[in-house]
């Protein structure tokens, strides 16, 4: 179900998008009690980080409107919660 997680073209759902936040933030919770391993730990959040950034941009691209918006502060709420355009954008097709 996750396509793509290194690219920042297209438009994803909000089921998709929900769980990379979720799996993103559970690695976060388990990782920082595996302190001895403190290279892997910042390692994997630079990667998470990416991967993070860019869902929620192609996340932004289903609400038709564009990647920045992301940086906006509590829009990641907003991007949990609000449901997708339902036709084609600027950005790609609709996605089932």
């Amino acid at each position: 179900m996750i396509k793509h997680l290194f690219t920042w073209k297209g438009r994803i759902g909000r089921g998709e998008f929900a769980m990379t936040y979720i799996a993103c933030w559970l690695y976060v919770y388990q990782a920082r009690f595996s302190l001895d391993f403190f290279f892997f730990y910042f390692v994997g959040l630079i990667v998470l980080s990416v991967i993070l950034m860019g869902q929620a941009a192609k996340r932004c691209h289903d609400l038709d409107k564009p990647g920045w918006f992301q940086f906006i502060p509590f829009y990641v709420l907003w991007l949990l919660a609000k449901r997708g355009e339902e036709h084609g954008n600027q950005y790609g097709d609709y996605i089932v």
